[in-house]
């Protein structure tokens, strides 16, 4: 199974959103990453269909998508930034209904509706109203009306935005065991959702792919470039000034700083390792030093 995006370009008027976005993905889970503005919505609807590039094109196992038309629709599960549910629908008669509209066989859909609502932990609330669920019970049902059709592409946006961090970690676990034999793209600005469960890391700034590899050659690469500082209070604003500062901790009475630099800070910075939050800060987040 292989995805292809070459050359895929989108702008809205005089703002470019994408730039000449060219990539490859194979099965496993995907971290698209980038500040908000960074144009992963914009790329992901754009591979969902909903959305025409300006320039490009998109292969799916080496067929162009615009050919497959509705097969490839079809290959497709989506689960948006905001999700709409019918709120006096019950979440079986939900994803029944899902079922009817991507065209699931009503024998094989009760299947897949039974063992996903097992999956994502909704069984037992199968036959309540979406209306009373909390935002992470229909976080999870979005995840399960998203695999009715065992997509080989399932599309995450900001799947986690608003949870608290106990679903946050059940929704990454999910994740995980849907990737099984599947392109996963999860796009977020919340590092800590991609980093433990993604196999390559796609960096983007304003539009333009600057970087896509596994986490842990990403972390390599700025390797030398972390720092940790202690200062007074005194001190503490010049650095916060001239740095991309990763982390304050007050410590009895000084600040300790966690600074994204190339170059040493100063004479007393001792280097330390690096997390994907540091590399996303390094080469995401305006005026890093490089």
């Amino acid at each position: 199974m292989i995805l292809k995006l070459e050359g895929i370009s989108k702008s809205y008027q005089d703002k470019k959103a994408l730039i000449d976005f060219t990539a490859t993905l194979k099965e496993g889970v995907y971290g698209l990453l980038g500040q908000n503005g960074a144009g992963k919505t914009t790329l992901i609807n754009i591979i969902a269909g909903i959305l025409n590039a300006n320039e490009g094109r998109i292969l799916y196992n080496g067929i162009n998508v615009k050919k497959m038309g509705v097969d490839f629709i079809s290959a497709i599960g989506y689960l948006p930034q905001f999700p709409q549910f019918y709120k006096n629908f019950k979440a079986l008669e939900f994803l029944r209904y899902i079922c009817a509209i991507k065209g699931v066989p009503e024998k094989v859909g009760a299947e897949r509706i039974a063992k996903l609502l097992e999956m994502v932990n909704l069984s037992d609330v199968a036959n309540k109203k979406i209306g009373t669920f909390s935002g992470g019970m229909r976080q999870r049902l979005g995840i399960a009306q998203a695999m009715v059709n065992d997509p080989g592409i399932l599309i995450l946006d900001e799947p986690t935005a608003g949870l608290d961090p106990k679903e946050r970690i059940r929704f990454r676990n999910l994740i995980s065991k849907f990737s099984k034999d599947r392109i996963v793209l999860l796009a977020t600005h919340i590092v800590s959702d991609i980093e433990y469960i993604s196999n390559e890391v796609i960096l983007l700034r304003e539009g333009i792919l600057i970087k896509q590899n596994k986490p842990t050659v990403l972390m390599e690469e700025i390797r030398h470039k972390i720092w940790e500082v202690q200062v007074d209070a005194e001190n503490s604003q010049m650095y916060l000034d001239k740095y991309s500062i990763g982390n304050i901790v007050f410590n009895e009475g000084h600040y300790v700083l966690r600074i994204i630099s190339a170059e040493k800070p100063c004479a007393a910075a001792v280097p330390i390792a690096p997390n994907l939050e540091d590399v996303f800060l390094y080469h995401c987040e305006a005026g890093a030093s490089r």
